[in-house]
């Protein structure tokens, strides 16, 4: 199969360099007389040598800034006037990287005009010709983030977005007229705009930027991101009669990157296990080994139970340089056989004084009221506690260590009868020890979205010193937050508990809603 575009006319938005560069060279191979569209006369001049030419050949060029749309229609009216094209292709440089809280409105409307505004009016112009030879061909670039956003790109997720649903109504406008509509999802690319893009990650990661390319590769099917040319051979075939019954599709060029499913926990792990940070390395595989012993462990029994918590905040203080005093009350509803069996109330009102940036106190009171065969097992437990965390780079570490005066009531039982009036009232002093780590999943996910993991280790004292073995708990799950005031927590939680030589071990799918009032 050879494409054949001899005496067919293109103009090409975007082309002198990279992805646009790419299209506008693999049309010119195929026969077609090339209009170059792009702001820089200099680079536009040197573009225009490196097409192919025939004895035909009718090459040219428009001076034209996206940026500036009433520059583009003085500019792009002017060539209309004078001259029709079989083949569009709308392209043009990226708006700046940003999340959605970093831009403004102004970054929204000057983004609308460069991705949507002016492809909309360039081609409003080249239906004109087209529709009267009864033959054209639309083709408009998009990104693979309008199938996925990626949240570091939210002017281009957006724009190109209402680009491409904007394209496919057009489509069914002008099908009768043998006029195609075809937009193509481009995934990574090897562009300075991808070297750029790279960079500023790599300087927000404090990592080196073949790293974030590495990344890049790695989630990529391909295991490498595309050659600009190969861009080229998609848009020449859908610029040909081969692609005459292709219209208003959203096609894919990104090596298999787009999934049903987006995995985004492979590359978060990903970062942890090839970044030459010693430190995550280090408590990423302490922690593995952590989850692994706590699994191994001899079982006298399994339960698989569902624990709920509401963790209520009241603000004392209004500094937004650290975290002020505040009163938290905690709520636990903790079940077995997921939700079937209640297992455990908890009520935990506490107040948290700040010490500094990286750590606070605590003081509280608990109320446990635990579900057993006998009977009902209330404590009231008195606790201090002191909390610290601190960032490494991207990695926050963060861990408690909490003191427990411990009141009991147990039933008395006799004869496997339960008497409701006799209770065993049991003393103790228990030691608890958490440590953990979170991490912002990589920017092309979300930025609200933490991987989260802990352990915390209990044991009962004698006097000053430890001599029992009480619990082990062990946590991996996310951290989402969802608005302002509100925070959840959701995740697998394996606890393993020492009774009478054996363990207890809880398989726990564990969530908390951290509400601000």
């Amino acid at each position: 199969m050879r494409i054949d575009l001899n005496g067919k006319k293109a103009l090409v938005g975007g082309s002198t360099g990279g992805i646009g560069k790419a299209i506008a060279l693999e049309l010119s191979k195929c026969g077609a007389n090339v209009t170059l569209m792009a702001r820089d006369r200099e680079k536009l001049k040197n573009a225009i040598t490196d097409l192919s030419k025939n004895k035909n050949s009718k090459h040219d060029y428009l001076e034209v800034d996206f940026n500036n749309f009433n520059d583009l229609k003085i500019v792009t009216t002017d060539f209309f006037e004078k001259n029709t094209i079989d083949i569009l292709v709308n392209n043009t440089q990226g708006p700046p990287a940003g999340g959605s809280l970093e831009k403004k409105i102004a970054d929204y409307q000057s983004s609308f005009d460069l991705l949507f505004k002016t492809h909309v009016w360039t081609t409003s112009l080249a239906l004109k010709g087209m529709s009267h030879k009864k033959w054209g061909r639309i083709i408009n670039v998009a990104s693979m983030s309008v199938k996925e956003p990626l949240n570091y790109l939210v002017l281009s997720n957006s724009m190109r977005a209402a680009l491409v649903t904007w394209a496919k109504s057009l489509s069914l406008d002008v099908a009768k007229d043998n006029i195609t509509v075809n937009n193509i999802l481009t995934g990574y690319f090897d562009t300075d705009r991808i070297k750029k893009l790279n960079l500023e990650k790599a300087k927000k990661m404090e990592i080196k930027p073949s790293e974030v390319r590495k990344a890049m590769e790695e989630m990529v099917p391909m295991k490498r991101i595309g050659k600009p040319e190969e861009h080229g051979y998609l848009v020449a075939f859908l610029a040909s009669n081969f692609s005459s019954y292709i219209t208003g599709a959203n096609i894919p060029i990104d090596g298999g990157l787009i999934k049903s499913l987006w995995n985004s926990c492979s590359i978060s792990f990903f970062f942890i296990f090839e970044t030459k940070n010693k430190i995550i390395k280090k408590f990423s595989t302490f922690y593995l080994i952590l989850l692994l012993t706590s699994v191994s462990l001899y079982a006298q029994e399994i339960e698989h139970n569902a624990w709920n918590a509401t963790f209520f905040d009241l603000s004392l203080s209004s500094s937004e340089t650290i975290r002020p005093d505040y009163i938290r009350l905690e709520l636990h509803n903790r079940t077995k056989s997921f939700y079937n069996i209640n297992d455990q109330i908890l009520i935990r009102p506490a107040y948290n004084l700040k010490i500094n940036e990286y750590s606070n106190i605590s003081i509280g009171y608990t109320y446990i009221s635990t579900n057993q065969n006998q009977g009902r097992i209330n404590e009231n437990n008195f606790w201090q506690q002191y909390n610290f965390s601190f960032p490494v780079k991207k990695i926050k570490y963060f861990g408690w260590i909490r003191l427990e005066q411990r009141w009991i009531k147990k039933p008395i039982t006799s004869d496997n009868k339960f008497y409701s009036l006799k209770y065993n009232r049991e003393y103790n002093t228990r030691i608890r020890f958490r440590a953990g780590f979170e991490f912002p999943l990589v920017d092309n996910v979300t930025k609200n979205l933490n991987f989260i993991v802990f352990n915390e280790v209990f044991m009962i004292l004698e006097s000053i010193y430890p001599y029992n073995f009480n619990q082990n708990w062990t946590f991996f799950g996310f951290k989402k937050r969802l608005n302002s005031k509100a925070v959840l927590l959701s995740g697998f939680q394996r606890n393993s508990i020492f009774r009478g030589g054996d363990y207890l071990h809880k398989n726990i799918w564990s969530s908390i809603l951290f509400y601000k009032i």
